[in-house]
């Protein structure tokens, strides 16, 4: 059990601990990468380790998504805390033929049509799916990234927007997490 008992008898989860709960079952393996993940300042994460906070409001982040309070909070029981209704009916996730097509292809390679046209789109797979990186307008040097609906505007050359791109493509499949949970 991950929790602290002050003078005072009372029970205080460990921050780190938590923090660290919260990147495991949010899939990435540093402060900066939850960060970038949840569109928070760079430092964020770091500060709350730093000033050993529990960040409660992301904390009720992922309990929404399915995450148990008992484990984020104190490394109790399960993970998710539907394990204990979906024990019976433990659901197995295979890849399709379609999708070994596009898993297995390159990722994060751009690629465009040839000529001059490359100036203006480029293609590249971030897991699987097509994301563009393409010119805004014929007026303005300003690249925009698009990618499953989402897009990210802005970027002063088309270099920038494929460097952002990683970046992008996380916050898009999180904030598509955060969508059907």
């Amino acid at each position: 059990m991950d929790i602290q008992v002050t003078d005072a008898g009372i029970w205080k989860p460990d921050a780190d601990a938590v923090i660290d709960r919260m990147l495991l079952v949010s899939g990435v393996s540093s402060d900066s990468a939850y960060a970038a993940m949840y569109g928070l300042p760079r430092s964020t994460v770091g500060n709350w380790r730093r000033r050993k906070a529990i960040p409660y409001a992301e904390c009720e982040r992922l309990f929404l998504r399915g995450v148990s309070f008992d484990w984020l909070l104190a490394g109790q029981g399960n993970a998710n805390r539907h394990e204990t209704e979906t024990a019976n009916t433990q659901m197995q996730i295979h890849i399709s033929a379609a999708g070994k097509w596009t898993l297995e292809a390159p990722q994060q390679a751009w690629r465009g049509e040839g000529g001059a046209s490359d100036k203006i789109m480029q293609r590249a797979l971030f897991a699987g799916q097509e994301m563009i990186v393409i010119k805004e307008d014929d007026d303005a040097d300003r690249f925009g990234l698009r990618y499953l609906g989402f897009s990210a505007t802005g970027f002063l050359t088309m270099e920038a927007a494929k460097q952002a791109a990683p970046e992008f493509a996380q916050r898009v499949l999180g904030r598509m997490v955060e969508m059907v949970s």
